[in-house]
């Protein structure tokens, strides 16, 4: 079977060996934790974008809505706009592909916010804006890879704070790369996947997780 990769998995391996000593510890927790396929409650933060998401598709996913409706709905002026973005989109669709580093077969697997024919839009939603995080991000990295589409926007909804329901401001990182990209794109996620491999070979118990647990998709 194919080891799975997903920027979700990418992540959490970067938090871990990037955040702060304070934070070592819960961040091995929660790394292990997605390695065992547990569950676990998320924090506010998480917890909003995710509800945030759920109501952009509760909405247009049940009613084929136009322009002109969005306008006539009792919301923010602000939501209005994500909703008026992602009309005629399809939601959460999957995208995989595969690729073999060092013998090794693994599986880049992908879900998508909103797609369109050209184009994937990715929605975040933060409280603490920071235009390189998503520009190092191996999200639009592993999804234009998986689908060779050159187009690909992250929405990023911004709040006051991690209490606040009040959209603030929305922010777009526009992605749009070439076909030389694209094969640089396909080197980069070489390289991350051999990192990640000599990761775990330093960390037995995580490894065996990762074996076992993580790659049963």
């Amino acid at each position: 079977m194919s080891k799975l990769i997903t920027t979700s998995l990418i992540g959490s391996i970067d938090w871990f060996k990037n955040c702060p000593s304070s934070w070592k510890e819960r961040a091995y927790k929660d790394l292990k934790n997605m390695l065992d396929r547990v569950w676990s409650t998320p924090g506010k933060a998480a917890q909003r974008g995710i509800d945030f998401e759920k109501h952009v598709y509760r909405i247009l996913g049940n009613v084929e809505y136009d322009k002109t409706q969005i306008l006539n709905l009792k919301c923010s002026d602000n939501f209005k706009i994500v909703l008026d973005l992602c009309i005629g989109g399809k939601f959460q669709q999957k995208n995989k592909s595969f690729i073999t580093v060092d013998g090794i077969e693994y599986c880049l697997y992908g879900k998508e916010d909103v797609t369109f024919d050209e184009c994937i839009f990715d929605i975040k939603t933060t409280s603490n804006f920071k235009e390189s995080k998503y520009l190092k991000s191996f999200q639009h990295k592993i999804y234009l890879h998986n689908t060779k589409k050159k187009h690909f926007i992250y929405i990023v909804v911004i709040f006051p704070d991690v209490d606040s329901n009040e959209i603030q401001e929305i922010k777009y990182i526009e992605i749009v790369i070439d076909n030389l990209q694209l094969a640089e794109y396909k080197i980069d996620i070489i390289n991350k996947i051999k990192e990640i491999k000599e990761f775990f070979d330093g960390m037995p118990e995580l490894c065996k997780l990762y074996n076992t647990k993580y790659c049963r998709y």
